[in-house]
């Protein structure tokens, strides 16, 4: 159980807000590969957690979500302003979104349309177009994987890329949970994603050790991709970097 600690709000008096920034290469690569001109996506929580204890350190957390547009620059993730933790050990990074996104772009030669919505379960998505009229912003929900709908919810090997101060991340994963109890197989209506990776090195805090700097770095240049000749959007590659390093 989570309890609130002076140490908690200690660790985060120095941070007035957990800098977000993106990277901004060119828009269309090769194989249907692109930057999304927007990829939106609602953030509930990130932090680090223990996975034997399930103690969570949420760096970021907002109950009702905020939508960040990871394709725009200079965006910023403000630390909970009641903050609560469990002081100690923290191997596991942990990521808690939506599962419904807004994406826009195109590979040169075909186009997100503009208005198209749609749920899929096998991470292929019919909201694209040849050709830039009509094109616009889609709305995509993901409430299965590999095509078993509600009945694999995962874990599975998702299109991120993670690292903890540097170092990828082990085996991270990907489940589809609900918002009412946000675990893997915690049942309920689905409508989160809940992304867990292993960290190289554990994070410790104690008395000694409470001041830290924090920032994220998202990269979306290779997000995007446009598969079977303008038929489909897929997830590609998506750079989630955290540090939380001494000052």
């Amino acid at each position: 159980m989570l309890r609130h600690s002076k140490l908690g709000s200690l660790l985060f008096a120095s941070i007035s807000s957990l800098l977000f920034s993106a990277v901004h290469p060119t828009t269309a690569l090769a194989d249907g590969i692109f930057r999304p001109s927007t990829f939106k996506v609602t953030f509930y929580e990130i932090g680090i957690r223990n996975s034997s204890t399930g103690a969570l350190l949420p760096i970021f957390k907002e109950p009702n979500g905020i939508e960040y547009d990871l394709s725009s620059p200079n965006v910023t993730f403000n630390p909970p302003s009641n903050f609560s933790l469990v002081p100690g050990s923290y191997d596991q990074l942990y990521v808690l979104t939506s599962n419904v996104l807004k994406i826009s772009g195109n590979d040169g030669t075909c186009y997100i349309t503009g208005g198209a919505s749609q749920t899929q379960n096998d991470g292929n998505w019919a909201v694209v177009q040849r050709g830039a009229a009509g094109a616009g912003e889609a709305t995509i929900t993901e409430n299965g994987f590999n095509g078993g709908g509600v009945n694999d919810l995962g874990p599975v090997t998702p299109a991120v890329a993670a690292a903890v101060n540097g170092t990828a991340t082990s085996t991270l994963v990907e489940y589809l949970v609900s918002s009412s109890n946000p675990v893997p197989g915690g049942g309920g209506t689905v409508d989160r994603y809940l992304f867990i990776g292993g960290l190289a090195n554990s994070i410790n805090l104690d008395a000694s050790t409470i001041t830290k700097t924090v920032g994220v770095t998202i990269d979306t240049s290779q997000s995007g991709r446009i598969t079977g000749d303008c038929a489909q959007y897929q997830y590609n590659l998506t750079k989630f970097a955290l540090s939380i390093k001494d000052n």
